[in-house]
């Protein structure tokens, strides 16, 4: 944006005239990225850690439900 700005005070292009603005440019990208790619890798290390978390869940039901129908195949054949 400073670019076109100073495009349009001076009234022409040219190096000298955009090198600040593209400087700028270059450095908010040059952030941008740098938090893009903090945020991705959080984000995989947040997901891993949750799809461990669901995989043993899933096992503590599967083990729960199995020792319901043992109890209640137990509690069936005594009756």
């Amino acid at each position: 944006m400073g670019s076109f700005k100073a495009i349009g005070e001076t009234g022409a292009g040219g190096f000298q005239v955009v090198s600040t603005g593209i400087s700028a440019a270059l450095i908010a990208t040059a952030a941008g990225l740098f938090v893009a790619l903090e945020a991705v890798v959080f984000f995989n290390l947040l997901q891993n850690l949750a799809g461990g978390v669901v995989r043993e869940l899933s096992l503590l039901v599967d083990e729960a439900l199995e020792l319901m129908e043992t109890s209640r195949a137990g509690s069936a054949a005594g009756e």
